[in-house]
C-alpha cells in the first residue's frame, strides 16, 4: 500500500474505534449505578427494527404487516386478472351458441321446403284418382278400391260446382253395385241379394262341408228376415261367425282335396261372406232395404250425390258382380276425365 492511502485510512479507522467505545461505556453506565433511583428494576425497551437497505422505490419498506396487506393485494388482483382458461370458455360458449342458431335456421329451412302430413295426404290422394282413372287393374276394381278413387274425385268436382257431362248408368247393372256405410269394416250384404239365398261356390257345394253349409244357410236367411225391420240377434249372429269359421277350417283341412283355381274361388267366397256378417251387424243394416244404403241414379252425377248424403263407398264386388263393377268404372272414368274438357280434378 502506498503512504498517500496509509494516511486516508487512518482517520476512518480512528473514528470507528472511537464510536465502538463510547457505545461500550454509554451501555455500562445505564447498566451500572449510573441510572435514576427508582428505575433500576424496570424492562428495557426493545428499539424496533430498522431496515438494514435504505428504502427507496427499489427497495420499498418491509414492516410487520407488509406481508398481510401484500397477500390480501395479490388475491384481488387473481380475482380481476383473467384466469388462464377463460378464453378458451368463452370461445367454446360463442361456438355453442352459433351452433343453436344454425340448428334453429336449418330448421326453419326445413319446414319451409319439406312437404307437410297435408300435402303428403293431398298427393296420395292425387296418386289414387290417376292410377284408378288411368286402366287400373281389374282386381283394384273389383275391391272398390279404384271405384272410390273415382268418387273422391268426382265429389270434390261436384263441391266446386263444376258440371261434368252426362254419362246415363243401367239400372240392371246398379243392382249388382255394393256399397256401405264403413260400419262394421266395411263389410255389404251382397250375398243375400237374392232373398237371403246364398249361391255356394263349387268347392263349398261338396258332400264334406254339407252339416256345416247348412247351418250356414238357415242363419243367414233368419239374419236376413231379421235386418229387414231392425237389428239382428245377437246370438243369431254369433252362430253364423261360427259357421264361417267351420267353414274356413274345413277348406283348410281339404286343401289336398281340392284344386288351386277351387280352393282360391272359395276362399274369396268365404271372405265376402265374412264381410257379409259383419255389415249384418251395423245397427242400421236395416238401411239397406229402405234404399237408404243401396246404389241408385240414372246418372253418374246423381249416383255420386245419393251416396255423398248418405255417407256411403262402393264395398267389394260378390260372385258374378264383376262384370257391373267393370262397366261402372268405365262411366266415371269418362265423367272425371272426358276428352273435350281441360278441367282436372287432380288439382286441389
Amino acid at each position: 500500500m502506498s503512504s498517500c492511502s496509509k494516511l486516508l485510512a487512518l482517520p476512518l479507522i480512528a473514528g470507528v474505534l472511537a464510536g465502538g467505545s463510547s457505545t461500550a461505556a454509554g451501555q455500562a453506565q445505564s447498566d451500572s449505578g449510573g441510572a435514576p433511583p427508582g428505575n433500576s428494576a424496570r424492562f428495557r425497551q426493545v428499539p424496533t427494527a430498522s431496515p438494514g437497505v435504505p428504502t427507496t422505490v427499489y427497495a420499498p419498506y418491509v414492516g410487520p404487516y407488509a406481508g398481510y396487506w401484500s397477500g390480501r393485494a395479490d388475491i384481488v388482483t387473481n380475482m380481476l386478472a383473467p384466469q388462464p382458461g377463460s378464453l378458451q370458455k368463452e370461445q367454446v360458449r360463442q361456438a355453442k351458441v352459433d351452433t343453436r342458431r344454425k340448428r334453429v335456421d336449418q330448421f326453419l329451412y326445413e319446414r319451409e321446403v319439406m312437404p307437410t302430413v297435408e300435402d303428403d295426404r293431398e298427393r296420395a290422394r292425387v296418386e289414387r284418382v290417376r292410377r284408378s282413372r288411368n286402366d287400373p287393374p281389374l282386381t283394384e276394381i273389383w275391391s272398390g278400391y279404384a271405384l272410390n278413387g273415382l268418387l273422391d274425385a268426382i265429389q270434390k268436382q261436384q263441391a266446386r260446382n263444376i258440371p261434368g257431362p252426362n254419362i246415363a248408368l243401367d239400372q240392371e247393372m246398379l243392382k249388382h253395385i255394393n256399397v256401405t256405410s264403413g260400419a262394421q269394416g266395411g263389410g255389404s250384404i251382397g250375398l243375400l241379394r237374392e232373398d237371403g239365398k246364398i249361391s255356394w261356390p263349387r268347392a263349398l257345394s261338396r258332400g264334406a262341408y254339407k252339416d256345416t253349409r247348412t247351418k250356414v244357410d238357415q242363419s243367414a236367411y233368419q239374419a236376413y228376415r231379421q235386418a229387414q225391420a231392425g237389428p239382428v240377434d245377437g246370438d243369431l249372429l254369433d252362430g253364423l261367425t261360427r259357421g264361417v269359421d267351420a267353414l274356413f277350417a274345413q277348406l283348410k283341412d281339404n286343401v289336398s282335396e281340392t284344386s288351386t283355381t277351387e280352393y282360391v274361388t272359395a276362399k274369396r267366397f268365404l271372405n265376402e261372406l265374412e264381410n257379409t256378417v259383419k255389415a249384418l251387424q251395423d245397427p242400421k243394416v236395416s238401411s239397406y232395404f229402405t234404399g237408404n244404403f243401396t246404389a241408385k241414379g240414372n246418372t253418374v252425377a246423381e249416383l255420386t250425390s245419393h251416396m255423398t248424403r248418405q255417407g256411403l263407398k262402393f264395398a267389394p264386388a260378390t260372385n258374378s258382380d264383376e262384370e257391373a263393377y267393370v262397366a261402372l268404372h268405365q262411366a266415371m272414368v269418362a265423367y272425371v276425365a272426358p276428352p273435350d274438357r281441360s278441367w282436372d280434378p287432380l288439382a286441389k
